[in-house]
């Protein structure tokens, strides 16, 4: 009687074995890894629509750039640095197009953040948005800040953030595509 049971469970350990291995296949042939596609600085990219062009990244403390005022609480996230990213967005249509911007995100090994709200109201003049609204042949410069703070790397990867390389990533499937921050091009102000 024992032996039976040993047989039925190890038939059944084989059967969903052998579905699980069969599923993971059927999941892999229907959505393959992305495509990556990689751009460098002052190279453009069509990115809902419009020419996307980064132009410009600077690392910086929060108390090197004056518009920002630190929110009370943010102490617990200990220092705190800006990604800068400095961007040209053209519309070469003939229509007026409508452009999200919040899907864009920060990206460097595990670490992953998007625009930060606050401090693209506090750092822009005029009415800062996530979603400009550009006129047929209209080119517009942004400066997007992404936020990062001490509590989000560990202790070594803070001491080294400078040295890291980053990535703005506007898509993520079935086409990744990145603009790559190099760290020999940071501009430590």
């Amino acid at each position: 009687m024992r032996k039976i049971y040993k047989i039925m469970i190890m038939v059944l350990v084989l059967l969903l074995g052998g579905a699980a291995v069969a599923r993971i296949v059927q999941l892999n042939n229907k959505y393959p890894p992305a495509t990556l596609e990689k751009y460098q600085l002052n190279e453009k990219l069509d990115y809902a629509g419009v020419e996307f062009m980064v132009t410009d990244f600077q690392l910086v403390n929060e108390e090197d750039i004056p518009a920002i005022t630190p929110i009370d609480g943010d102490e617990s996230l200990g220092e705190k640095k800006y990604m800068i990213i400095t961007a040209k967005i053209s519309n070469q249509s003939n229509k007026i197009k409508e452009v999200d911007l919040t899907p864009i995100k920060l990206e460097s090994v595990a670490f992953t953040n998007a625009i930060d709200m606050g401090a693209l109201i506090q750092m822009s003049s005029g009415k800062p948005t996530l979603h400009p609204t550009l006129y047929p042949n209209e080119e517009i410069e942004m400066q997007l800040p992404f936020a990062m703070s001490e509590v989000m790397f560990t202790e070594e990867d803070w001491k080294n953030i400078n040295e890291r390389d980053f990535q703005v990533v506007f898509s993520l499937y079935p086409v990744k595509k990145v603009v790559e921050l190099k760290k020999n091009t940071v501009n430590n102000s």
